[in-house]
């Protein structure tokens, strides 16, 4: 069913099933052509809201527009051996309230052990793989020519392949340490 099938999109990417929320429309909320509509919901910092609504706008569409343009609209169906006008089913999102649900979702900070052997908070952003912004990085362990050398044209086959979808990125800056600790925080 729709509604299952949209709601899964959320989750298959990363969100968890525990901040979403499928509500139905009560009857003062429906549209006077819509059946039933759902919302799929989610727990923001300030509270639930809508990521997407799903109505059964019925037949209301097809029999508009047949109305209005004189023309039969319906369709044909062999097993009833009769015409019918077929419902509408309209799934709407928004994909701003999507992806700030998605970093929402990712947001994560952890403490982390420093050199000095304190600990400080880092923020890691958590990503579904299909969402995250960096696929592979490539770090070479130090600036030695031949490494360097080597890393770059790992770099470049990974870029020019194709074969991942998104970004890649090479660094070669600061520590191995601290290359790491950015890729997290990407």
């Amino acid at each position: 069913n729709w509604v299952e099938l949209c709601h899964s999109w959320y989750t298959d990417l990363g969100i968890s099933a525990d901040h979403l929320r499928i509500r139905s429309h009560t009857e003062d909320e429906l549209a006077h052509y819509a059946k039933s509509t759902y919302d799929i919901e989610y727990e923001f910092p300030w509270g639930w809201g809508e990521l997407q609504g799903i109505a059964n706008r019925t037949d209301f569409d097809l029999k508009a527009h047949a109305t209005a343009s004189g023309k039969n609209l319906s369709y044909f169906d062999e097993e009833s051996k009769g015409h019918i006008f077929p419902y509408v089913i309209e799934p709407s999102a928004g994909v701003d309230r999507a992806v700030l649900a998605y970093l929402f979702e990712a947001y994560t900070e952890e403490e982390a052990p420093t050199a000095s052997g304190k600990t400080e908070k880092r923020v890691v952003m958590k990503f579904h793989p299909e969402l995250a912004p960096v696929k592979v990085a490539v770090l070479p362990l130090s600036r030695k020519d031949n490494l360097v050398a080597l890393a770059r044209e790992v770099h470049s086959k990974i870029y020019s392949s194709g074969l991942i979808r998104g970004m890649v990125q090479y660094d070669d800056t600061q520590s191995i340490g601290r290359r790491y600790r950015r890729q997290d925080e990407v």
